[in-house]
């Protein structure tokens, strides 16, 4: 009913999303930009609409504007990072790894953080390190968790 309350629009657009609704969900990103370009959720929510939709390089750039506008989520930089990752433009990798340092250093025990940080570093050969980071984020899941067993799979894929 209110168009300028941007939870609103947020919970339809995820709505949308989650009934196979991409292109509805598209239009009203389009719709609404204008009114929400202050807002790092707006930004964020629009990023995860473009990765499902399969436009990496939008979704990016997406992102870069949520973390420019809000730079103390550290999840949201962790996803900015796998994306670049994906990528692996030039300079991305350098980014992941700005990213992800950034985002230890304000959420150093959070298991997706630290699996962020540990993919950065296995991509630049510092298989110890990343092995150590998935040790750590191990440490904060409970047992039996299903993210838990695939952090160890990764860890053991890297050597352990």
């Amino acid at each position: 009913r209110n168009p300028d309350e941007l939870d609103a629009q947020l919970s339809v657009i995820r709505k949308l999303r989650d009934t196979g609704r991409m292109n509805d969900a598209m239009e009203r990103l389009a719709v609404f930009d204008g009114r929400f370009q202050d807002h790092a959720e707006w930004h964020g929510e629009y990023a995860t609409t473009l990765v499902l939709a399969n436009r990496l390089d939008e979704a990016i750039d997406r992102y870069e504007r949520a973390v420019s506008i809000d730079a103390t989520n550290p999840q949201r930089r962790v996803e900015l990072a796998m994306l670049l990752i994906e990528r692996r433009g030039g300079g991305d990798i350098d980014r992941a790894d700005q990213l992800t340092e950034a985002a230890v250093a304000l959420a150093p025990r959070t298991p997706s953080v630290l699996a962020g940080r540990a993919e950065v570093l296995a991509l630049r050969g510092e298989i110890h390190a990343a092995r150590d980071s998935y040790r750590q984020a191990v440490d904060n899941l409970p047992l039996g968790s299903a993210q838990r067993r695939m952090y160890v799979q990764r860890m053991r894929a890297l050597g352990e």
